[in-house]
């Protein structure tokens, strides 16, 4: 891995690595170097990641901007609405194509490629291999203007009960309430769905398994329950922001396939049975060296056999 002073007498560049290699650290400490950096990768994760090795190498929060490539996309065609004509609403599929063609349409401008200048004296991307063709024009138009570095990695080319069974006798007085409560939608549904999920914990049968999309579900019903937000659309938007910004806290303990785990870091690992990973149809190699490269201390693999043979990658 090059040292963060050589990458600065390069003005674009690759740095290619597997995961696990220092790329994130490389990052901050290139970032740590200048007064106005952006470092732009593809998801929150890797957002809150590169903000902690920030927040480690007690960089100053006024000299670095971390963003998704679509969240600060989105942010400069609203900017420039004119130009680069992005949707009224949160855009949804393809349309994420259309806000980076347009913020490539304003970047055509002067006035626009000057406050992009003013405003960064250097450009990281993250994970750059995850860039479809509409990014990797707007990764290629950004190098003209400011000096850009393009890291990425290897390791990627990117309840039901049973019929006629009758619930448990500890659960009737809670489904009588949550009964209770989806009666009053009509009148008040937010509150009403507020109190439905908080009924459905009480359940003896209750099982969890995305808490944080459930946390994001109460805020953002809590949002509209509160007046701040008239749709749950724009309060789903608002609460999906406020996340980009602060990030996420990761749980004590946390269940999650490797692909949801790029770029962040654990004390210890646990892959249970590694064999399942060659019933991946793809990157099933890629997939498990993302896994047992996450832990800082410790890594423990279980499988049935003695050991796994999973195909080659095609780089």
């Amino acid at each position: 891995m090059p040292e963060a002073e050589d990458l600065l007498r390069v003005d674009r560049g690759a740095v290619v690595a597997p995961a696990g290699h220092g790329k994130t650290e490389l990052i901050a400490k290139v970032a740590a170097l200048g007064r106005r950096t952006l470092v732009l990768t593809h998801t929150n994760a890797g957002i809150q990641a590169i903000r902690a090795r920030l927040k480690r190498l007690r960089v100053p929060q006024s000299s670095v901007a971390v963003d998704t490539i679509s969240g600060w996309s989105l942010r400069y065609a609203h900017g420039f609405p004119g130009i680069a004509r992005p949707p009224e609403d949160m855009p949804q599929g393809a349309q994420w194509d259309d806000v980076h063609r347009g913020v490539l349409a304003a970047l055509g401008v002067p006035a626009v490629r000057q406050v992009v200048e003013a405003s960064y004296d250097r450009i990281l991307i993250d994970e750059y291999q995850d860039c479809n063709g509409p990014q990797h024009e707007l990764a290629t138009t950004l190098s003209s203007v400011a000096p850009i570095r393009w890291l990425f990695s290897e390791s990627f080319a990117v309840q039901k009960l049973a019929e006629g069974e009758a619930p448990p006798a500890e659960e009737a007085p809670v489904n009588e309430a949550i009964q209770s409560a989806a009666a009053a939608m009509a009148e008040d549904g937010p509150r009403a769905a507020l109190e439905i999920l908080t009924l459905s914990r009480k359940l003896p049968r209750w099982r969890l398994h995305r808490q944080e999309l459930l946390r994001d579900v109460e805020r953002a019903i809590s949002e509209v329950a509160a007046n701040r937000c008239e749709t749950m659309l724009e309060a789903t938007a608002r609460v999906r922001d406020r996340a980009s910004v602060v990030g996420r806290k990761l749980p004590r303990r946390t269940v999650s396939t490797p692909l949801l785990l790029k770029g962040l870091e654990f004390d210890h690992v646990v892959v249970p049975d590694a064999t399942h990973f060659g019933g991946e149809r793809n990157a099933q190699a890629k997939l498990f060296y993302v896994a047992i490269s996450r832990p800082t201390r410790s890594l423990t693999i279980t499988g049935t056999q003695d050991f796994v043979q999973l195909p080659a990658p095609r780089l």
